[in-house]
C-alpha cells in the first residue's frame, strides 16, 4: 500500500482493515498472523470471535512453524522442514500463511511440502539468479521502507565476501518521501559493502554522502555497472516497480 494514497501509516490500517469489519459482520472467518499484535488487535476490534480466527506464526497457533537457517528460506512447520527457492526470510509469513490455508482445507502436509520445494520464483520477487560471476537477488517488483528495510537486514545476514547493493527509488511515498529515503540510504551505507549504488530523483541527496554512487535513472547506472561492477560479488537489486531494476542485468 503506497502511503501516499492512504494519508500515511494509519490510512493504511484503516484501508487494509475494512475487510476485517465486513467479515466479522458476515461471520466468516480469517487467516491472521498472530505474531502481529497491531492485526490481532484489529481483528479483535473488528468483533472477531477467537474461534473464527485461523492463526498462524511461532507462539501457540493453529499452523506453528520455525526458520531453520539456510540459504534459501526454510522452515519446520508442525514438525516437517518445508524448503523453498526463496530469497529471503522476511518470506516466512508469506509462506506460513501458504501452509496454514492448505492446512485448514485439507490438503496432506507432503503434498503442501512438494508445491514449496517446486516453486521457482521468476517475477522479480525474491529471485536469486547467476549473471556472469555474479550472484544477483532480484527483489525489485516493488518497493516500500518495509520491504527495503529488511531485504537489507536479509542482505546484512547473507555470508559472502563482497556485497553489492543497488536501490531504486520507492514511488508515492507522499510526504513521507524524504525521511524514508534518508533512512534506507543510512542503513545500506551502514552496512559492509564494496559498493553501494542508489538510482532516481528520491536518492538524489546521497551525493553528499561518503560510499554511495548515484544515477538519475536506470539506463545510466547500467552502462556504469558494465565496467565497474565488481565480479565475484552478491548483489541486491531492490526498488520501485517504476525504475525496471532487472534491465540493469539483460
Amino acid at each position: 500500500a503506497h502511503l501516499e494514497g492512504f494519508g500515511g501509516f494509519e490510512g493504511v490500517v484503516k484501508g487494509k482493515t475494512e475487510l476485517y469489519r465486513f467479515m466479522a459482520d458476515k461471520s466468516g472467518k480469517l487467516f491472521i498472523n498472530a505474531d502481529n499484535t497491531l492485526l490481532m488487535s484489529k481483528a479483535l476490534e473488528a468483533g472477531f470471535e477467537t474461534s473464527r480466527l485461523i492463526t498462524y506464526g511461532t507462539g501457540d497457533v493453529f499452523c506453528k512453524g520455525e526458520i531453520v537457517e539456510g540459504d534459501f528460506l526454510q522452515l519446520r512447520v508442525d514438525g516437517m522442514l518445508m524448503r523453498t527457492n526463496l530469497v529471503g526470510n522476511y518470506n516466512f509469513e508469506n509462506v506460513m500463511v501458504a501452509v496454514c490455508i492448505g492446512k485448514y482445507f485439507g490438503v496432506l502436509a507432503e503434498n503442501i511440502q512438494q508445491a514449496l520445494a517446486n516453486y521457482t520464483p521468476s517475477n522479480n520477487r525474491s529471485q536469486q539468479v547467476t549473471k556472469g560471476k555474479n550472484t544477483v537477488i532480484l527483489d525489485c517488483y516493488n518497493a516500500n521502507p518495509s520491504s527495503m528495510k529488511l531485504a537489507l537486514e536479509n542482505f546484512a545476514s547473507i555470508k559472502h565476501e563482497q556485497k553489492v547493493a543497488i536501490l531504486g527509488g520507492m514511488k508515492e511515498m507522499g510526504e513521507a518521501e524524504g525521511a524514508e529515503h534518508q533512512k534506507i540510504a543510512a542503513q545500506a551505507l551502514s552496512m559492509d559493502m564494496a559498493l553501494t549504488v542508489f538510482i532516481g530523483k528520491e536518492f538524489e541527496f546521497v551525493k553528499q554522502m561518503a560510499g554511495a554512487v548515484h544515477f538519475a535513472d536506470t539506463a545510466a547506472a547500467a552502462a556504469w555497472l558494465q565496467q565497474h561492477l565488481p565480479d565475484s560479488s552478491c548483489v541486491l537489486v531492490k526498488g520501485s516497480r517504476a525504475y525496471q531494476l532487472e534491465t540493469l542485468f539483460p
